[in-house]
């Protein structure tokens, strides 16, 4: 049976001392940060975390449904992952599909993840390497999956995909590629967006045994619904993904994760422009008040 993968496994505010023996008339600075601090630190902080083929144009979202499937895990906590990761994909408007399914993302937990991920990749080389278009990054980053030490190490397989009747715009693996762009009414490429389509997570279970199981199911699912660096070394930022490293305590997504994810899944697209879709990610978490759940259009 061919395995299917698409995957998904603070700033401290220090308040200035007051001034001592000052006189009356005169008051401390006062720093405000305004929309437009806001939106460079967002900026920043997506610019940090995102990573894309390098062929690509924009940010990849799910815009087919998505289909889980969590391996050699017992029952219980199979379930428990399940749920967390479901449910985060749900909140931003992903069609998540019945466990029946045919899975398009695959998290195994193992002993030993070089051999497990080298299996993986040699078992399974379309979902590493599906086309020689902009579907995955490159072979540096195909050796660093296989070569990590990371408690989580992942892998997303991504291409242009066409809003208007549901299908890619690029082989895939053998799924054919729709009408290319032709169409006046396409000027700005609205129609046309960057789709996950598969991704695998590898769980070290040795790096992972004290790591609570809502804590792991919200570490893979900011993985597995976002395009994310692994290179990337997270300590200046408020996330998730610090979990592993130096901010210990982390339990869940933080609010700048929910305020990106909501963001990226929200943002309106012009895929012949990804500055326009950065931009307005980064606009769209500065602006946000509290993160909620994305409802995009489809």
């Amino acid at each position: 049976m061919r395995l299917a993968l698409v995957f998904s496994l603070v700033a401290a505010l220090a308040g200035p001392a007051l001034a001592q023996d000052q006189p009356a008339s005169e008051l401390p600075d006062i720093v405000v940060r305004g929309p437009a601090g806001r939106e460079d630190e967002a900026r920043r902080f997506i610019d940090a975390v995102s990573v894309k083929p390098v062929l690509a144009v924009g940010l990849a979202t799910w815009r087919t449904p998505f289909c889980l499937q969590v391996l050699n895990l017992s029952p219980a906590v199979t379930g428990m992952l399940s749920s967390q990761i479901e449910a985060r994909a749900a909140n931003l408007g992903v069609e998540v599909q019945p466990p029946s399914c045919r899975a398009n993302v695959t998290v195994v937990a193992t002993p030993d993840g070089d051999e497990t991920a080298a299996a993986l990749v040699d078992i399974f080389p379309d979902s590493f390497e599906a086309s020689k278009g902009p579907t995955q990054l490159d072979g540096r980053a195909l050796d660093r999956f296989l070569t990590s030490d990371a408690a989580v190490r992942w892998w997303n397989l991504s291409a242009p995909y066409d809003t208007r009747n549901h299908r890619i715009i690029v082989p895939f693996a053998n799924v054919p590629a729709s009408w290319r762009r032709s169409l006046p009414a396409d000027f700005f490429g609205e129609h046309e967006v960057r789709a996950l389509l598969s991704a695998v997570v590898v769980v070290d279970a040795r790096l992972t045994a004290e790591v609570p199981v809502e804590a792991l199911g919200d570490y893979i699912a900011m993985v597995v619904l976002a395009e994310v660096d692994a290179t990337t070394n997270y300590v200046a930022y408020p996330s998730i993904l610090n979990m592993f490293t130096a901010t210990p305590g982390l339990d869940g997504l933080t609010d700048w994760d929910l305020r990106y994810l909501n963001a990226l899944y929200s943002a309106p697209v012009r895929s012949r422009n990804s500055r326009y879709q950065l931009s307005e990610i980064a606009r769209m978490m500065a602006a946000a008040e509290a993160p909620q759940a994305a409802n995009r259009p489809r």
